[in-house]
């Protein structure tokens, strides 16, 4: 069956709609579940922020959810500009006026549409990733200096991928009529480094990551790794990659021979109990082949898209349904670069639906790693450790659950807290039943020593990056202070000040402000994590029977997948939890 250039036009403006109304639908989902969670707190959550702080975070979820909305239309409006609005047509053409040397042309056509793309979405992504963030109180920077850093990054970005192109395009043009191919075994390296390889050189050995000088603790996790038919070839503590902001360890290596790395975030506020379910979360992964799972999976994929690249790559049909007019096919060549910046345009579009099957597939995962870390360890020990290195309280802790499969590829830290709780209640297994693999022993009364103490935790640390004192006593600070890793917040907010319900100065409001600022276990929350803009559109609340029904407890997904800006204050959604 041969397709016809309208049948193209059409399966793309139907993929269009659908990509618009599903996320005009999915943010309204959103912003009514937070709403309605932020009536009450998830139970786990219960004392790690206040009644006020968890109604900002609801606000503030409804109103990103709004801003990348702006971003949907923009991406919308940006594939029919460049489609049926004739900007690929004209970006070729104007291509062609400066060489005639085909190569050249699809190289040039690459580089003008991804900086027209860069362009054309800067000023939206500020309002959605810079302005939303500042309004509240969650933006480091000042305009002023982000809006020149993110300028810079873009252009280096852009002025990085000139290059990568060009040899990109000579690759596939050496291949012949088989570049699709040769780009496939291209991905297919891309997912053994990103999966495999990624983690185990290349980051930590060059790293100044330290030896932990604990002999207990070492002791520990040998043998409990060896119980787990893992092999410790080294246990080192280090601060946190910016790059990693996400991670809290990593065992690096291939097979049974790892060396964990573990960061110093996670040791200062772990238990040793809480640390051998991290280590169990993370055996999981390894003991049933997630990373294999996940390259083979995707390399199947992309051996199918790029396989149907190929046999549309020379259609005058293909183009013509996407908007793309006299196509030099005549030319000798593959081609490929042409098809590349259909790919750039539409695919985001065309492939929108099979956006929350792979996030399943991701999140899978994650459930079945929570399950093997459960049955090795205590279930309590895993539940706190997401709890305490939980850090996007700038968010709803229970956004909805369709919207979450839609934009994350990791289910949030309460969703994955309820999977272990409802297991374990199936099981009639007590939270601190302890069933350890066989060949392992410890008294129970260790589980609940830290991991680390402070102190010690600082000297090992404070000589880690000589030469580069200030930055690195930045990422020290952050990681031993509980309070920044909390909010993430260099300065905090005065309250506005209270009044009674008269509009009068209330005389009592300070004493209740002060007790409500605290946490059941009676932790100070930062009058800035209380404060709330000017302006702030809020949700009407809801009165129906369903406001005091138990939400779903889901996560802003590492995204994204909407990526995470490191100005924000709190980690953004997407974020790993470990």
């Amino acid at each position: 069956m041969t397709l016809s250039a309208n049948n193209f036009e059409h399966i793309f403006l139907g993929a269009l709609a659908l990509f618009v109304v599903l996320e005009c639908v999915l943010t309204m989902l959103q912003t009514h579940a937070a709403d309605r969670a932020a009536r009450h707190l998830p139970e786990p959550f219960v004392g790690r922020l206040s009644e006020a702080a968890h109604r900002k975070a609801a606000d503030y979820t409804g109103e990103t959810a709004q801003a990348a909305l702006l971003l949907t239309f923009l991406g919308a409006a940006f594939a029919l500009l460049m489609t049926f609005g004739h900007g690929l047509t004209f970006l070729t053409a104007l291509a062609m006026g400066l060489s005639s040397n085909m190569l050249v042309v699809q190289w040039t056509l690459l580089a003008l549409l991804l900086g027209a793309a860069a362009l054309f979405e800067f000023p939206f992504g500020w309002f959605a990733r810079f302005r939303v963030a500042e309004r509240y109180g969650y933006m480091r920077r000042e305009r002023g200096p982000w809006l020149a850093r993110t300028a810079r990054e873009t252009l280096a970005g852009w002025l990085v991928s000139l290059p990568l192109v060009a040899l990109l395009m000579a690759l596939l043009e050496a291949t012949g009529e088989y570049w699709w191919a040769a780009g496939w075994v291209l991905w297919v390296l891309y997912l053994v480094w990103r999966w495999g390889f990624s983690t185990a050189k290349g980051l930590f050995w060059g790293r100044r990551a330290k030896p932990v000088d604990d002999p207990e603790l070492v002791a520990l996790v040998r043998d409990y790794l060896a119980a787990l038919g893992i092999e410790m070839t080294d246990l080192c503590i280090m601060t946190r990659p910016r790059s990693w902001d996400h991670s809290h360890l990593v065992l690096a290596g291939f097979g049974r021979h790892r060396r964990v790395v573990l960061f110093a975030h996670a040791a200062a506020r772990l238990t040793r109990g809480e640390l051998l379910a991290l280590l169990a979360h993370d055996v999981g992964h390894i003991r049933h082949g997630h990373a294999l799972l996940r390259v083979v999976l995707f390399s199947l994929v992309g051996a199918l898209l790029f396989w149907a690249a190929g046999q549309l790559g020379d259609s005058p049909e293909f183009y013509a349904g996407f908007g793309l007019a006299d196509v030099p096919l005549d030319r000798p060549g593959t081609h490929a670069g042409f098809m590349i910046a259909c790919a750039i345009v539409a695919f985001p579009v065309l492939f929108y639906p099979l956006r929350p099957i792979v996030n399943l597939f991701s999140r899978l995962m994650q459930y079945d790693a929570d399950r093997f870390a459960a049955r090795v360890a205590r279930p309590d020990d895993l539940v706190k450790a997401l709890v305490r290195l939980h850090r996007d309280y700038a968010t709803t802790l229970a956004p909805s659950r369709l919207y979450s499969l839609f934009h994350y590829r990791r289910p949030h830290a309460g969703m994955r807290i309820e999977a272990i709780l409802t297991r374990a209640k199936k099981e009639g297994r007590a939270l601190d039943d302890a069933r350890f693999p066989y060949g392992f022993s410890m008294l129970l009364s260790e589980l609940d020593r830290p991991v680390l103490e402070r102190s010690a935790l600082t000297r090992a640390l404070a000589d880690e990056s000589e030469g580069s004192g200030t930055e690195h006593a930045e990422v020290l600070d952050e990681a031993l202070d509980d309070r920044r890793y909390a909010v993430g917040l260099d300065e905090g907010n005065d309250l506005a000040e209270p009044r009674g319900g008269d509009g009068t100065h209330d005389s009592d409001a300070p004493r209740r402000a002060s007790s409500g600022s605290r946490t059941a276990n009676n932790e100070t929350v930062p009058d800035f994590l209380l404060r709330t803009p000017s302006k702030m559109p809020s949700v009407p609340a809801e009165t129906t029977d369903e406001a005091n029904e138990d939400n779903d407890k889901t996560r802003k997904g590492d995204g994204a997948d909407t990526k995470n800006n490191a100005d924000t204050a709190l980690s953004q959604p997407g974020a790993k939890d470990f």
